[in-house]
């Protein structure tokens, strides 16, 4: 009954791997059939040989881990249920009258009617949620915008997932360098959808090689926000162009006593420039607007120049870029 059960309302890896074994078996059967019918021993060789692979390919499989799995899956949709019924009224959540149009929509054949479903506000974003552990959400597309004090989320999850956030919550971001990635399994969702791709693949998060215990790993860098909603780095960009945030950054050179504060003010910048957040000319203004700050301290000379040696030496501006304004700060 279990089993019948798991090809009924199981997941699709799982529903996969039951059909496959079943597929493995009526062609077992027929060959065998058919090599009694034919007296061929060539034909039963082979029924055997396909048996041989349907045991091992069953050996193979984690029945405990898909199981562990489906019940994941069942927590999560009873987790989405439970807020979505706790957010109706004071989140204006609507559900769908027809029990498909929620999987149509998340699978992007219909956005405008998702959009105007839940109110979602014409000056709204496109971001992409590496996580958000409260509702159990990975890998997520979503909408946000703001409204009423709030910052609204729409999660296109299997059903969309409509929360707010007040504005006062949401006042800062965390740097979370260095996150593993998988680059053949993360975003399947988007990739899978021709739509969703075409709206959310500009917002995947950069990627690159780290060595980590010996041994060299694809790494992202994620940005959190209240709560624990993990944003990709191209996702940060749309953020702040509806909120003024304040990078946190917890490491060694933010909390050296021996950094001044505009060296790591610069450093903020640097990080924001190199994850794709900042336009190369939106990161000088914004070195310039820190060093025009620095020059108006009234600070001695050599500790400007200092400082300003610091920048260039991590590569926070260029030599010709601190000469202009070592030269400005004697005139």
């Amino acid at each position: 009954m279990k089993f019948f059960n798991t090809l009924l309302y199981g997941s699709r890896k799982a529903k996969q791997c039951i059909l496959t074994i079943i597929v493995l078996i009526i062609a077992f059967l027929g060959l065998l059939a058919t090599s009694v019918a034919v007296s061929s021993l060539s034909l039963g060789v082979v029924a055997i040989f396909v048996l041989l692979i349907d045991l091992l390919y069953a050996s193979s499989i984690s029945w405990k881990d898909l199981e562990r799995q489906e019940k994941k899956n069942l927590e999560r949709k009873k987790k989405i249920e439970k807020a979505r019924k706790k957010e109706t009224g004071k989140e204006d959540s609507l559900k769908t009258a027809d029990p498909d149009a929620s999987v149509k929509l998340y699978k992007g054949e219909n956005i405008k009617e998702l959009l105007y479903r839940y109110k979602v506000k014409k000056k709204h974003k496109a971001i992409l949620v590496d996580r958000y552990q409260k509702y159990q959400i990975r890998q997520c597309p979503a909408f946000i915008w703001i409204e009423k004090g709030m910052l609204r989320f729409l999660f296109l999850t299997e059903e969309p997932l409509k929360i707010g956030i007040p504005l006062k919550e949401v006042s800062k971001i965390s740097y979370i360098p260095n996150v593993e990635a998988n680059p053949m399994e993360d975003y399947r969702e988007v990739f899978d959808s021709k739509l969703l791709s075409m709206i959310f693949s500009s917002y995947l998060p950069s990627q690159f090689m780290v060595e980590k215990m010996g041994r060299r790993v694809m790494c992202k860098n994620l940005y959190e926000l209240a709560n624990g909603i993990r944003i990709t780095n191209l996702s940060v960009k749309e953020l702040f162009s509806l909120l003024p945030l304040q990078l946190e950054v917890q490491d060694p050179f933010m909390q050296s006593s021996q950094i001044d504060a505009y060296s790591k003010e610069a450093y903020r910048c640097w990080l924001l420039w190199k994850d794709g957040i900042l336009e190369m000319e939106a990161y000088k203004a914004e070195i310039s607007r820190i060093l025009k700050g620095m020059m108006q301290t009234g600070m001695p000379q050599t500790t400007f120049q200092h400082n300003i040696q610091n920048m260039v030496q991590r590569r926070f501006i260029t030599k010709e870029f601190a000469d202009y304004y070592i030269e400005r700060y004697k005139e």
